[in-house]
């Protein structure tokens, strides 16, 4: 066991005392302070209201935070629709705080499990929302979230030219630079290196 998923998360205090429940287990037991990670899965109103306070109560030990959508939206009162209103805030809510607090942020189960071509269209929402992955209920979604979440050939192609064109603007002595059609400055290089370093990281 490397973990726990925390249900139910409403409050940065909920976090930081499991947390120290199991700073408590591992000093019994002889473990390495933070060896055992937390998701807290967030599925209630209140939970987004705090959500900032639930990302950073344990900062050593929280890796993301997921989001459970059907209690989210019973909690709401609201209606589960097709196009994802309902709980489009929450996403980006959680987005933000996660990646803020320096944490991944996965995405909530896709419900209609059979329903692969819907699947594919919340995918690509998701991808472009920020998420770095998504809960799964059926193994035949796999290789659909596996491709979503994993960069693309167009991708890492990009992120290899623009790391090449920002070393060249820096021997150049240049902070930012135009080349062809392509703006180059450190945000453009951050992503860059974030893409190729996903890549890395899933072919280890």
């Amino acid at each position: 066991i490397t973990g726990f998923m925390y249900p139910k998360a409403c409050k940065g205090e909920d976090i930081y005392f499991f947390g120290k429940l199991l700073e408590t287990i591992e000093y019994e037991k002889g473990y390495p302070l933070n060896t055992f990670k937390v998701i807290p899965l967030i599925e209630t109103a209140g939970a987004i209201v705090n959500i900032n306070e639930i990302c950073e109560a344990c900062p050593n030990r929280t890796v993301a935070i997921a989001f459970g959508c059907e209690d989210y939206v019973t909690s709401l009162q609201a209606l589960h629709d097709d196009e994802g209103i309902s709980i489009f805030m929450a996403r980006a809510a959680i987005v933000s705080a996660a990646r803020a607090a320096g944490i991944e942020p996965i995405d909530t189960v896709h419900i209609r499990v059979h329903d692969l071509f819907d699947l594919e269209k919340n995918l690509i929402l998701s991808r472009k929302m920020g998420f770095e992955g998504m809960l799964v209920l059926n193994p035949k979604e796999l290789p659909l979230v596996h491709q979503y979440y994993s960069p693309t050939n167009e991708e890492i192609a990009w992120a290899e030219e623009m790391i090449e064109l920002a070393e060249n603007s820096v021997k150049s002595g240049k902070g930012v630079a135009v080349e062809g059609n392509k703006f180059i400055g450190p945000p453009m290089v951050k992503m860059a290196h974030k893409i190729l370093d996903k890549k890395k990281n899933i072919n280890l």
